[in-house]
């Protein structure tokens, strides 16, 4: 599903600051087949309205910049239900277990296809293969960037100082998040993806 009604929707904040958090696309599978392909932006403060999220992925010395998915539901999803729903696929479920800081979980979807950037394009280019077992996790903050494909890791928008850093523990198996807003940090942390 994508949302067409945010064409130029700038973001959103609580509190004058931007949102942050992650937006996980993670198969779920049953039989070696993608039975689901659920999308939950989590995030560190409660929404109060509808908000477009942009992607930022740590590519070395520069951010790739993901545009974007939106969250309208503001009915924070009840996490142990969807877990219950697939508990079955215990790496779905293990995975979204290891997710922490971000306490609140909104459904999203991408917006207007329209609006999507090129990194955007790559990401939902295997929407409808049930082949596809490809998880999908990346920091997202609720600012719009437009449609550049990347941007310096510490920038300026809308006034504010906006600093992403990415840091992986040594044995590689958990990766953490640090937005740096003006001096408000904000931290966060999951498992990390296997690399190929």
């Amino acid at each position: 599903m994508t949302l067409a009604l945010f064409a130029g929707f700038p973001g959103a904040s609580v509190g004058g600051e931007p949102v942050v958090g992650l937006w996980e696309k993670i198969p779920v599978f049953k039989g070696g087949q993608v039975l689901a392909r659920p999308s939950f932006v989590f995030t560190n403060e409660k929404l109060k309205e509808a908000v477009v999220f942009t992607g930022l992925q740590d590519s070395g010395g520069e951010l790739l910049v993901v545009c974007c998915v939106a969250v309208t539901d503001l009915k924070p999803v009840d996490l142990g239900k969807v877990l219950r729903k697939y508990a079955a696929d215990t790496e779905f479920v293990d995975h979204l277990n290891s997710i922490k800081g971000l306490p609140f979980v909104y459904k999203a979807d991408a917006i207007s296809k329209s609006e999507w950037n090129s990194q955007m394009v790559v990401i939902m280019s295997h929407e409808n293969d049930s082949t596809d077992g490809v998880p999908y996790s990346v920091p997202v903050i609720s600012q719009k960037l437009g449609k550049a494909a990347s941007i310096k890791p510490s920038f300026n928008k809308d006034g504010k100082s906006i600093r992403l850093s990415t840091v992986y523990s040594k044995d590689g198996a958990r990766v953490s998040y640090e937005f740096n807003i003006d001096g408000l940090k904000t931290k966060f942390s999951e498992a990390a993806f296997p690399v190929d």
